[in-house]
């Protein structure tokens, strides 16, 4: 096996570096720490081009947007910061009012950032109009990773529950859980046609999950479960329309 060697260290940090993303370009590399900044470096000769600070206490997940003008930043004090590239000052600020945010994620298109914490809620935003679009209680434990599909119809969580879930972006309804892991859900992704998911756990191993249904049969099969919860749950008859 050829070896391989680091063609670059980034030094700047003063302590843990929990997540890194590259711009859609690969010319831009962003980094988030315990020391609760942003770095946004140059990824050609490693040249710190920007430290962006807002959050007061740990940043823990990072993530360019789509079209790689945004930068979205989760932290430990519970808010997701929306940072302009260009000029690195702040855009907007989402209180998620949880304590601890633990991931976070663009949907393909850009206008909705899904976020997950130590509470296992899972909150839906809408970046265009500032507000949230849906917020409900996904896991038993802290949510580790969250994922939009590549069509951006699903989204994908995996948690220290063990388990991973996927929901109908609609209205937050579950789909389906994957179950399998011995340990915490560390890390999840969808394959680049949405077929399979792969997941890393603490219990050693990765698995990869193929989607048996495409992507509308499993928004039909959680449309269906939504179904026969109305049919015991009348009075919340409202949430027809999600699946119309």
């Amino acid at each position: 096996m050829a070896e391989s060697a680091a063609v670059n260290t980034l030094p700047g940090h003063t302590k843990r570096v929990y997540s890194v993303s590259f711009s859609p370009d690969s010319k831009l590399l962003a980094s988030a720490s315990t020391d609760r900044t942003v770095k946004i470096w140059h990824v050609k000769d490693g040249e710190l081009l920007k430290t962006l600070k807002g959050h007061t206490r740990t940043a823990r997940a990072i993530s360019f947007s789509p079209n790689g003008k945004k930068l979205a930043s989760a932290s430990f004090d519970g808010r997701v910061i929306l940072w302009n590239v260009d000029n690195g000052r702040i855009s907007k600020i989402f209180d998620t009012g949880m304590s601890y945010l633990h991931t976070l994620a663009f949907s393909p298109d850009g206008k909705l950032i899904a976020t997950g914490g130590s509470e296992g809620i899972i909150k839906l935003w809408d970046i265009e109009n500032d507000r949230e679009l849906h917020s409900w209680k996904a896991h038993s434990e802290w949510i580790s990773s969250i994922r939009f599909s590549p069509d951006g119809k699903i989204l994908a969580s995996g948690s220290n529950d063990r388990t991973i879930k996927l929901w109908n972006l609609k209205g937050g309804q579950p789909i389906t859980t994957l179950e399998g892991h011995r340990d915490w859900v560390t890390s999840i992704n969808f394959s680049p046609e949405g077929k399979t998911i792969a997941s890393a756990s603490r219990d050693g191993t990765v698995k990869l999950w193929k989607l048996d249904l495409d992507l509308d049969n499993l928004m039909e099969l959680g449309c269906s479960w939504l179904q026969d919860y109305l049919a015991t749950h009348p009075q919340e008859n409202e949430l027809q329309e999600i699946c119309d």
